[in-house]
């Protein structure tokens, strides 16, 4: 702190090296436990910085995010909220409805609503956002998209398939042709896509959407990368229940060999326990029982290394 006053008294209030010390000595009353403390240093840190940078300045808006993770991880929902929808209406304000500082605050403060399970209020927020960006931004911006896709997750969360579906298609699309078909943000919506698919029973867009992608993936980012894991995984599910059990079966095999290989602590039981268990129901199903039970063990064994228990992970 005596080094923050002496800054302030050398340089001004609203020098880079002042407005520094205010965020260093939050920091180091956070790492010394002082935690009410360094809110409060936070906060003070944050309005310095609003006054000296404005509200669009990069280190800012860190600031507001940190404060506001901060609250949000230590269950004070209340504070973190008020904190969002003071910025937000203050960049309203000074910037605008559809700046890109407002509507990105628009968005988290849509995503801190939608954890606290207040459903309807989230979608709206997230419904303006996109708007919003549509109508300054078009529908190719990459902002556009990530908006688009976060809108369609929470009404995929919510039982909307049908928009859910239609919104993930229209950002697929719309990556496609502006990234390319092997761009990773392509490749993300593609795999979205058909996920959302398949969970809504769709099983044959959901395989001409994944099957043509899970060789892309293998080529573009290697059979071991946890996309392709995932897209050969969620072919697996739909040969299975499409009745095509020796299909899923070389699919469910594919995904354990990767991960029994790459299983080398206990963050990456749970994925071999997920692969242990489907390949075992897999042969189980097919009334190969004495090889599906080495299977059954390892998931149980995995389950147990990740400290879960096995009680009806797949539903």
């Amino acid at each position: 702190e005596e080094l923050q006053n002496g800054r302030e008294a050398l340089n001004g209030a609203n020098h880079e090296l002042t407005l520094k010390s205010f965020v260093t000595l939050a920091s180091l009353l956070a790492a010394s436990g002082k935690f009410e403390e360094a809110e409060k240093a936070h906060q003070k840190a944050l309005k310095r910085h609003e006054d000296a940078l404005g509200l669009d300045h990069v280190t800012t808006m860190e600031l507001t995010y940190s404060l506001v993770e901060y609250f949000a991880n230590n269950g004070n929902v209340t504070e973190a909220e008020k904190l969002l929808r003071g910025s937000l209406q203050a960049c309203e304000n000074q910037l605008g409805a559809n700046s890109a500082v407002t509507l990105g605050y628009v968005e988290d403060l849509a995503i801190l609503l939608e954890k606290d399970g207040r459903v309807l209020e989230s979608e709206m927020l997230f419904r303006r956002a996109l708007a919003g960006r549509r109508k300054t931004l078009g529908e190719t911006h990459e902002d556009t998209h990530r908006s688009t896709s976060n809108l369609a997750l929470l009404l995929d969360r919510q039982g909307h398939s049908s928009e859910a579906v239609r919104l993930y298609s229209q950002a697929q699309a719309s990556r496609m042709k502006v990234l390319g078909e092997d761009d990773p943000k392509t490749l993300e919506s593609t795999l979205t896509l058909g996920v959302c698919l398949a969970d809504n029973g769709r099983m044959d867009e959901a395989e001409a959407c994944l099957a043509p992608l899970k060789d892309r993936l293998e080529k573009v980012q290697g059979p071991h990368h946890e996309w392709a894991l995932a897209c050969t995984e969620k072919l697996g599910d739909i040969f299975k229940n499409t009745g095509r059990i020796g299909l899923a079966e070389a699919n469910f095999r594919q995904v354990y060999e990767v991960r029994e290989r790459h299983c080398e602590d206990h963050s990456q039981a749970l994925n071999l326990a997920s692969a242990s268990y489907n390949l075992a129901i897999c042969l189980a199903q097919q009334g190969r029982d004495a090889a599906a039970e080495p299977f059954y063990r390892k998931a149980v064994e995995a389950y147990s290394a990740a400290g879960d228990v096995l009680d009806e992970p797949y539903k």
